[in-house]
């Protein structure tokens, strides 16, 4: 028995790849729900009972991956971290375990850290949450875990919340104007959105249209600088005969 839980928490310890997207443990479960092997290896964890946990239950009743919602890892205490899991079947089709991967909210090495890196210009970002109860992943480290924005606050959130897809103007509920954009994923029914503050995201339209006012104005300017010139140059005859009718009495 301590041979063939050496062999599975070595055989977990060589999937490398795995480990870069779940940085808080590989673990292998039991049909009964109990922790068989895991890595990194931890001391007085093996035998561990987690068939109460929602993720054993919905992965054993479905036989399908699932997704957790966010928890407080006790692999890496206090941490917050999500679970995703897939069933392990035997060459007879039949389940016989489950293996999970979990990976910290917090970290800077997983699938999630690449949402928080990206940014759009200076001010935009992307964020995840599940709907109304908590941020998934966000730049900003201490939303994690939290409530996301509550009803009126923040007006697309709203709408987004409410199903909708796409782009508006809104108010974040810190009530920082922002250009922002909503999208469900329709696997977990989380929301993936992405700000950009509309200061920043109007700026090369203000600064355009600033131009064009400024060459209208120029324009305008030389327009009737040249009007004036042919005016003069036709009404200088004229103007000349005016002044020799004068002098003549």
């Amino acid at each position: 028995g301590q041979r063939l839980f050496l062999a599975r928490c070595q055989h977990l310890d060589r999937q490398t790849a795995l480990h870069s997207h779940f940085d808080n443990g590989l673990f292998l479960i039991s049909l009964e729900g109990k922790l068989i092997a895991e890595s990194p290896f931890k001391p007085g964890r093996r035998g561990r009972d987690i068939s109460s946990r929602e993720f054993y239950q919905r992965t054993f009743a479905t036989k399908h991956t699932y997704i957790s919602k966010p928890y407080l890892s006790t692999h890496n205490p206090g941490q917050p971290a999500l679970i995703m899991t897939a069933p392990v079947f035997n060459p007879s089709g039949e389940m016989v375990g489950l293996i999970l991967g979990s990976f910290d909210l917090l970290g800077a090495n997983n699938i999630l850290a690449d949402l928080t890196k990206t940014h759009f210009g200076t001010s935009g970002y992307l964020y995840l949450t599940d709907g109304r109860e908590t941020v998934i992943s966000h730049p900003d480290k201490t939303r994690i875990m939290k409530s996301p924005a509550q009803p009126e606050q923040n007006p697309l959130f709203d709408r987004a919340v409410e199903g909708f897809e796409g782009s508006g103007e809104t108010v974040t509920a810190y009530g920082v104007p922002m250009l922002g954009s909503v999208k469900r994923i329709s696997s977990t029914g989380w929301i993936l959105g992405g700000y950009y503050q509309m200061a920043e995201a109007y700026a090369p339209i203000y600064e355009a249209r600033r131009y064009f006012l400024l060459a209208m104005v120029l324009g305008t300017a030389m327009i009737l600088a040249v009007v004036w010139l042919l005016m003069r140059r036709l009404t200088g005859p004229l103007l000349l005969m005016t002044s020799q009718v004068n002098e003549i009495g």
